[in-house]
């Protein structure tokens, strides 16, 4: 399986916090990443799920030891906050989503993955029977000066997303989405430029800037769609 830079959903900011270990479990896949620790809970119209957070790439990664993530969904959005460790302490992050509309359409029904995006990263204009879109971001923020970093954001149908990929960038079925996350980092924050950074895929890594060449995908997770409705 080919390794590739994904991204994400859209809005809100951001910050920072928590405590520390340290751990690491290798996990084999043939999806985008392993499978979340899945909790769904239908509760008026509401469910919630909660990912794993994994080490970038997805082939063979490592769990992030008390790092996770929640989605809180209904037919009008979705809600993510995730709280996670191991970052560089000062250092930019911003938040990234694949947002799968049509999971059913995947190559692999319900477990989407690289097959499902390597198409349209070459040809945003491809085949996309999964309704698959990349888009910007979940709250980005600095890591505090223990690693830690909590970010939160929400999406709706309809939402403009910044950076779009492909796809509409747009979360259009909340509640029967497959969702993933990538948390990527900007390098050491820049004077000027930090809204830049924590928000736009290459903020302040681009050719000539301060950070030129540091951007990359740091950690990720998924949620699955749900299966209890």
């Amino acid at each position: 399986m080919k390794s590739i830079h994904i991204l994400g959903l859209v809005i809100i900011p951001l910050i920072v916090f928590i405590a520390c270990d340290e751990p690491m479990n290798p996990v084999e896949t043939e999806r985008i990443g392993p499978p979340s620790t899945f909790s769904a809970t239908a509760n008026k119209g509401a469910v919630h799920d909660i990912s794993n957070v994994y080490t970038w790439p997805p082939i063979d990664p490592d769990q992030i030891e008390g790092a996770s993530a929640t989605l809180v969904r209904n037919k009008n959005g979705a809600r993510m906050n995730i709280q996670t460790r191991e970052l560089e302490p000062g250092h930019t992050y911003s938040v990234w989503m694949v947002v799968f509309d049509a999971p059913e359409n995947c190559v692999e029904p319900n477990q989407c993955g690289l097959e499902d995006i390597m198409p349209l990263m070459d040809d945003p204009d491809a085949d996309n029977p999964s309704e698959a879109t990349i888009f910007g971001a979940v709250g980005g923020g600095l890591a505090g000066g223990n690693g830690q970093a909590t970010f939160s954001g929400h999406a709706k149908p309809g939402d403009e997303a910044n950076d779009v990929l492909f796809g509409d960038g747009s979360l259009d079925n909340p509640l029967t989405a497959e969702v993933h996350f990538v948390i990527r980092t900007h390098g050491p924050k820049i004077p000027g430029m930090i809204r830049e950074q924590i928000s736009t895929f290459n903020g302040g890594c681009e050719e000539g800037e301060p950070n030129e060449d540091l951007c990359e995908d740091l950690q990720f997770g998924v949620f699955p769609p749900p299966e209890v409705m």
